[in-house]
């Protein structure tokens, strides 16, 4: 007589499991029932390389984290009140990675609790490597999605489902990365993957002015033509860019939000990096990847038919690609450089930009895109700063 099967319990205070990323295609890992009933789901987009998400997911928080009381948003203190953390998810990567759109969390709740306020509920991540504060590692939360969507499944069970940020995000090896789920009574905007990014001085032959200060990172967190690299629409991100080391066409990575440029004189482009500082971080080692977004808006009355983007390296140790992004933050193209543009007036469009290093040890140095006209006249720049890890 075979014995009879148990059902899984719920009681246990955490749920583990390992998240297998994929480079074609996106991945998921439900963890639960624990704790009396939560069950959570992890999603994340295809990836820049396979790697195993060591994951576990609970209602208390893990040893070792900051307190979760000065949750922010860079570049400055959100100022939430009663901030009410009620899920944590810990995921600790065997390979470095990067997720072009961030993830998904949906966040499934007992039927017996109270439930918090999902247009008040958000998602803050705690990178170790990269605190908001590094002379206060109290400070380290940072606001990365929200607020929550509340539905209910066919069993009558009720979830939170925060939709993914279209916004790059650069997974180191070894590294723990924490996320706590928490309510708040105030009303915080829609959080952005970086600052508003600051816009590059146009150099063109044309008659464009130079760009105004540039608008939200993410178009409300959605790339206008559209990081992904997500960055993504009131996000999408998927500046809308995350990339895959070697982007192929099927799983090319979705560029980061992309800001959406208040109405000015000029061509002007601009860039959203996940560091939020300008700053593109990405591993020292052979093959480590790293991206960010661009969005150029042409606010001029001309017509820039048979022109080309370029993403110059100079003599930095590492090799550089870009693609166009749709409004879901995929690659319109196979990432490369430099690739081919055209632009009418009023048209703007999103990029991914996808960096990979060579093995050498970078400190300080500089990428810059540039878009030109038909006869290589620039018509805008920008540039971030590269940083190996």
């Amino acid at each position: 007589m075979n014995p009879p099967v148990l059902a899984a319990p719920t009681n246990a205070p955490s749920s583990t499991g390992t998240l297998t990323t994929s480079t074609t295609a996106s991945s998921s890992l439900t963890l639960g029932p624990f704790d009396g009933g939560y069950t959570g789901t992890l999603t994340v987009p295809a990836a820049s390389a396979v790697s195993h998400l060591l994951t576990t997911m609970s209602v208390t928080q893990p040893a070792g984290t900051p307190t979760v009381q000065n949750v922010r948003r860079a570049p400055k203190n959100i100022g939430a009140a009663n901030i009410n953390p009620f899920g944590y998810v810990t995921f600790t990567p065997d390979t470095s990675v990067t997720l072009p759109d961030s993830f998904v969390i949906v966040w499934k709740f007992p039927q017996n609790v109270t439930l918090p306020d999902p247009t008040h509920s958000y998602v803050a991540i705690y990178d170790p490597n990269n605190p908001a504060n590094p002379n206060d590692p109290t400070a380290g939360w940072r606001v990365l999605l929200g607020p929550a969507v509340q539905a209910t499944d066919t069993a009558g069970d009720i979830f939170f489902d925060w939709p993914e940020l279209s916004a790059p995000l650069t997974l180191v090896a070894g590294t723990s990365y924490e996320l706590v789920l928490f309510s708040t009574t105030s009303t915080l905007s829609t959080p952005t993957p970086a600052p508003t990014p600051t816009p590059s001085p146009t150099a063109s032959s044309s008659p464009t002015a130079s760009p105004s200060s540039s608008p939200t990172a993410s178009p409300s967190a959605t790339p206008t033509p559209t990081p992904s690299p997500s960055a993504s629409a009131t996000p999408t991100p998927s500046p809308t860019p995350s990339p895959t080391a070697s982007p192929s066409p099927t799983a090319s990575p979705t560029a980061t939000p992309s800001p959406s440029p208040s109405p000015s004189a000029g061509f002007v482009v601009q860039n959203a990096t996940a560091s939020g500082n300008g700053v593109v971080n990405l591993p020292v080692a052979a093959g480590g990847t790293g991206a960010f977004a661009v969005l150029a808006a042409n606010n001029t009355l001309n017509t820039y038919a048979n022109g080309q983007v370029v993403v110059n390296v100079g003599s930095l140790p590492l090799t550089g690609t870009i693609c166009q992004t749709a409004m879901s933050g995929q690659c319109l193209a196979a990432p490369a450089n430099p690739i081919p543009d055209s632009f009418t007036p009023g048209q703007s469009e999103t990029f991914s930009v996808f960096l990979t290093s060579q093995g050498t040890p970078i400190n300080g140095g500089t990428v810059t895109v540039t878009f030109q006209d038909m006869n290589g006249v620039p018509l805008g720049s920008t540039s971030v700063t590269v940083q190996t890890q």
